[in-house]
């Protein structure tokens, strides 16, 4: 009965009504957020043609530009029209099928057909394997690993251990090795809120230890 006393509701509430009862509220996914300073990841938690609302740990201007990627590489573009805590309101420039994109999204997947969304990066962590421990530069990131840079060969299945900052050492695999890069895949998925923690204490990481060349391990 409220529902239908608020669109009978005459022109100054209606748009502003019209648009919260387009929006999808049970959400949470997470996607790639990017700005002119940034680009990390956030988790959409109220969509609709016009906008969203989404969880970030980082702060952001109103005003500000970003980009919004969905798993399905999907993108939609807007400004920050209000922050409050680690939320933060985005109006899009145009309308976009933003619900058909996310539908999209679920079918894919379940059957395990969409990777998360990954951020470029550059930073250097340790990585273990064969007993040793190297200091090799990381270029991208997802809740579910990275993509390393390597002077040589790495054989994939190689297992390895990561050191993700303040979260400690996680064992992964590699998976793949191509062009003086490797995947590495963790054995155990970061949620976002531990994700979000480890990205913001690279931010204030300064010091890194030197350790071994990546020639210096044997070939598999």
């Amino acid at each position: 009965m409220l529902a239908r006393l608020r669109m009978s509701r005459p022109a100054p509430e209606a748009p502003a009504e019209r648009r919260r009862d387009l929006r999808h509220t049970a959400v949470f996914q997470v996607a790639k957020l990017k700005t002119d300073r940034l680009e990390e990841l956030c988790v959409l938690r109220d969509v609709s043609p016009n906008g969203l609302k989404a969880e970030v740990y980082y702060p952001l201007d109103i005003g500000e530009k970003v980009r919004i990627t969905l798993r399905t590489e999907h993108a939609m573009v807007g400004r920050v029209v209000w922050t409050r805590d680690r939320l933060v309101g985005i109006d899009f420039d145009a309308e976009v099928p933003v619900l058909a994109m996310l539908a999209h999204c679920s079918v894919d997947e379940r059957i395990g057909g969409i990777r998360p969304p990954r951020i470029e990066t550059l930073f250097t962590s340790l990585i273990r394997m064969d007993c040793r421990e190297y200091d090799l530069e990381v270029r991208n990131v997802s809740q579910e690993g990275m993509k390393i840079a390597v002077s040589e060969p790495v054989a994939p299945g190689t297992r390895c251990e990561v050191l993700l900052g303040m979260l400690g050492w996680h064992w992964a695999n590699v998976r793949w090795h191509r062009d003086g890069e490797i995947g590495v895949q963790l054995d155990h998925p970061l949620n976002y809120e531990d994700f979000g923690r480890w990205r913001q204490s690279l931010a204030g990481e300064t010091w890194r230890p030197k350790h071994a060349e990546l020639s210096d391990i044997s070939r598999h």
